[in-house]
């Protein structure tokens, strides 16, 4: 059995990582490790056994940093892990029961695997599923993005066949970066449409904060520029050209926001917003 290293950055992560760690432990999936990195120089090592999680697969380490972001964190993650199988995992997420059984095998086959997200608030309350309009298959680059158009929080990989880090100089979007970068190692990425990873939408969390929208824009601006100057880090042409396309129409999703036309709130995320442009333009793949 491959062991699966575990990756899981925590900042400010003690009201919701107990939630994220039993679904590792509950994993049809036994052999794993569990790298708990702390990025706000907390101790997860005595939180995990004040809430008895005593599993010697839990491994603690440190960014020794106060919000170096996620993927400083992962890239540590990466060095310490022992496993050539890799899985993400945010610390305010939780896997299903079979995710790592069925991810692993294909995994193998294809270097790396995703599945659909059930996106929940963190009241617990459902709001819809992402990534189950299309059979399970392997996809493209140029189907990627417009399938898994909310996060790349839920992909697994290979070492042995994706030997990649995390770019630290992007403040966000990392994990759409990451993913078109290794379609120059891999031609296709296989995708589950079942939602075997919960996504949990925090008003505070990176990634729905009111506060880091310029933040956003930037980094894309950022990728724009890289593009142009040929310094992302991809060389496959349909990943650079897909990328360019979800960069246009996420700008004009910014322009709509800025003139008031459309208002983020708890039921109307970023990405309905992406979906619904992805639709006008026949971007969205349905088989």
């Amino acid at each position: 059995m491959d062991l699966v290293s575990i990756i899981t950055p925590c900042y400010h992560s003690k009201p919701y990582l107990s939630k994220a760690i039993e679904s590792v432990l509950t994993q049809n999936y036994q052999s794993w490790e569990l790298l708990i990195i702390a990025d706000d120089l907390a101790d997860y090592q005595s939180f995990c056994q004040q809430n008895s999680f005593f599993d010697p697969r839990l491994k603690f380490l440190s960014t020794e940093k106060n919000g170096s972001g996620p993927s400083y964190a992962r890239n540590i993650g990466l060095k310490a892990a022992s496993g050539n199988i890799v899985a993400l995992l945010d610390s305010d997420d939780y896997f299903l029961p079979d995710k790592l059984a069925l991810m692993v095998p294909k995994v193998k086959e294809y270097g790396m695997a995703s599945c659909a997200l059930a996106v929940y608030l963190e009241t617990g309350a459902y709001l819809r599923t992402i990534g189950d309009q299309v059979h399970e298959r392997g996809i493209r680059s140029h189907e990627y993005p417009f399938i898994n158009f909310c996060s790349q929080s839920m992909i697994v990989w290979d070492r042995n066949q994706i030997n990649l880090v995390y770019d630290v100089d992007v403040p966000c979007l990392e994990d759409l970066l990451f993913v078109m970068q290794c379609y120059d190692l891999i031609e296709e990425i296989y995708h589950f449409p079942q939602s075997l990873h919960h996504y949990c939408r925090r008003q505070g969390s990176l990634t729905n904060s009111v506060d880091t929208s310029n933040k956003f824009i930037e980094t894309k601006l950022k990728f724009v520029d890289r593009i142009k100057n040929k310094t992302i880090g991809i060389n496959n042409q349909g990943a650079l050209d897909t990328l360019l396309k979800v960069l246009e129409v996420t700008f004009e999703i910014d322009d709509l926001l800025k003139k008031g036309v459309i208002e983020i709130n708890e039921t109307a995320l970023f990405f309905d917003f992406v979906e619904q442009k992805f639709l006008e333009k026949k971007l969205l793949p349905s088989f």
